[in-house]
């Protein structure tokens, strides 16, 4: 959870040769140089860590077929073509979590966890955030457009929804379900509050003038987090930190 901010790419310089061998691109032009598959950092830590780690994968996947496959065009295909939406992707959701993440550790008087894996799954919790009022599971989106809720009902049926550069992105509310359930059952009998939050990084529109609520989820922008996490509750800093140890330890690191 895809104008945005490109992180470097990481590459190995090629090896240089005293003397290729036979049948062997002497490289007589520089441009027919292959560039490197990207280098898996699996060390990659914070917020974003496994959307890095997922686009540097899937990056160096894809280099390595393009030259597999076009041994002799690969490089120059791999110079002029964009890498494809699917890739480019992930990286774009590591650069939305980073900056969530900074803005959430920027904030007094609340703990905070960052891409913890759902347990049984391949998917992963962007941000948790344990402030006085509670529990809140935080999705960050890097999307463009504007971010608005419409009633697209007829009559007098309501039917809300929420739109993003004029698409119907409600599934991303009804997504916020599931991260949810997996807090609730981390926390077990203890009886602490989870709020589901949508935070749209470069949103235009109705949730940057304002936050608005949607099937019971937030909706905004990473400038609103500080209203909505660290407002009044009955959790005091005692408290705050041993239920973030609880989820810390039962909530693995993506």
């Amino acid at each position: 959870m895809s104008p945005l901010t490109t992180a470097p790419a990481f590459q190995k310089q090629p090896t240089r040769r005293s003397r290729p061998g036979r049948g062997e691109d002497r490289g007589h032009h520089s441009g027919n140089r292959a560039p490197a598959p990207t280098t898996l950092t699996v060390g990659i830590t914070g917020p974003g860590a496994s959307a890095r780690r997922e686009y540097e994968r899937l990056r160096a996947d894809h280099v390595a077929r393009v030259l597999r496959d076009r041994p002799f065009m690969g490089p120059l295909i791999l110079r002029l073509q964009c890498e494809p939406q699917r890739i480019r992707a992930w990286e774009q959701g590591a650069s939305g979590e980073r900056i969530v993440g900074a803005r959430l550790e920027r904030i007094d008087g609340i703990e905070v966890l960052h891409d913890r894996r759902i347990p049984g799954t391949r998917a992963n919790i962007d941000h948790i955030a344990v402030g006085p009022g509670g529990v809140y599971v935080i999705d960050a989106k890097l999307y463009t457009g504007r971010v608005e809720h419409r009633d697209v009902g007829r009559f007098l049926r309501r039917d809300d929804r929420l739109f993003v550069g004029g698409r119907d992105q409600s599934k991303l509310v009804a997504k916020m379900a599931a991260q949810v359930t997996t807090i609730a059952r981390a926390l077990g009998d203890t009886p602490i509050p989870v709020s589901p939050a949508l935070c749209f990084v470069e949103a235009q529109g109705e949730a940057n003038a304002s936050p608005f609520m949607l099937d019971g989820v937030w909706v905004g922008t990473p400038e609103a987090l500080p209203a909505l996490v660290a407002r009044p509750g009955l959790l005091d800093a005692d408290a705050m930190q041993t239920t973030a140890g609880l989820l810390d330890e039962r909530l693995p690191r993506a």
